[in-house]
């Protein structure tokens, strides 16, 4: 049994793998993060172009659903657009190269699941673009914990 989108007959298996081939690509985590933390916003306006023609492709196989697939990556983008202004201060070139490897992996995988050589579900492995951040962040503190442990031993020499 397939489930379908009620008003417009749209299986929800065309709309996720749309949605998820035009949001774990690299320009889009990397486009996002620049427009957020630059103001640059050239990377997703190729992005766009892009997309727009591949789109058009797919809908002529996947039908309908890929349109539909905008929404979801308007939502996508502008929620790390969002958030990488909101945290700009936190966000360091490693870790946004980091997150970026791993937007190119999924990529990699959705071709892979596309092509039938895997069945591995990409949508539940997204979240997987925040453990470069996470790591970051746990790094950061650790190396923070390290200096004011050093510098409270220096004060107690004195």
């Amino acid at each position: 049994m397939v489930c379908h989108i009620e008003a417009l007959n749209v299986p929800k298996s065309r709309l996720v793998n749309a949605s998820l081939l035009f949001c774990v690509g690299s320009m889009a985590i990397v486009g996002s993060l620049q427009s957020g933390l630059e103001g640059n916003h050239e990377t997703l306006f190729t992005k766009s172009v892009l997309d727009g023609i591949t789109s058009i492709i797919f809908t002529s196989t996947m039908g309908i659903g890929v349109i539909l697939s905008a929404v979801s990556v308007f939502i996508y983008q502008g929620a790390v657009t969002l958030l990488a202004s909101s945290i700009k201060v936190l966000l360091t070139d490693a870790i946004v190269a980091e997150m970026t490897a791993v937007g190119s992996l999924l990529i990699l995988v959705v071709g892979l699941k596309r092509v039938g050589a895997t069945k591995i579900n990409v949508a539940n492995i997204l979240p997987a673009v925040l453990i470069p951040f996470i790591y970051g962040m746990i790094m950061k503190n650790l190396k923070n914990g390290r200096t004011i442990k050093k510098n409270a031993n220096l004060l107690e020499q004195e």
